[in-house]
């Protein structure tokens, strides 16, 4: 991979970013300079306690502990001296929970305020009719906001759109 194209998905990573984030950024690229090993390195040349210093991982956080308790585990299984979630998930929630280390903990506070999606998986024990469904409240005011996902062997996945709860 030359450097014209790591240039170029490098920005686009960028303008994804500001996409969902709703941040618009200035950026000044010079493709064409080599990096100055001072401010930097090229990722496949980097060692993995740089990683560890400055990464983020995006941890798939499971049922019963709170956010503060994983990361709390995080920072104790690598010896970090600082380590900080980005975003609360209740502790009965499983989910994506990105969990910045080091040096990474400054810039924690963007992705607190970039667009998520919320997904909710149930399971109906029995069919529900049409007009019982039209019934629910929640299904007659809450509808728009919602967009049902392709179902598989009866599991449906609603996907909040625009707004979070």
């Amino acid at each position: 991979m030359g450097l014209t194209d790591i240039t170029s998905k490098g920005l686009e990573f960028i303008r994804r970013l500001d996409e969902y984030g709703g941040v618009k950024s200035k950026w000044i690229v010079k493709a064409e300079e080599d990096t100055n090993p001072d401010y930097g390195g090229l990722p496949w040349e980097r060692p993995i306690e740089e990683y560890i210093r400055k990464g983020v991982i995006p941890l798939d956080k499971p049922p019963g502990p709170t956010s503060h308790e994983v990361v709390a585990w995080v920072k104790r299984m690598f010896g970090l001296s600082k380590a900080g979630h980005g975003g609360t998930l209740d502790p009965k929630v499983t989910g994506m929970l990105p969990v910045a280390l080091e040096e990474a903990t400054k810039i924690i506070g963007i992705v607190v305020h970039t667009g998520k999606e919320y997904i909710c998986v149930m399971q109906l024990h029995h069919p529900v009719p049409e007009e019982e469904l039209k019934k629910l409240k929640l299904v007659e005011q809450e509808r728009d906001r919602f967009r049902l996902l392709e179902p598989a062997w009866g599991y449906y996945d609603l996907v909040q759109a625009n707004k979070s709860t």
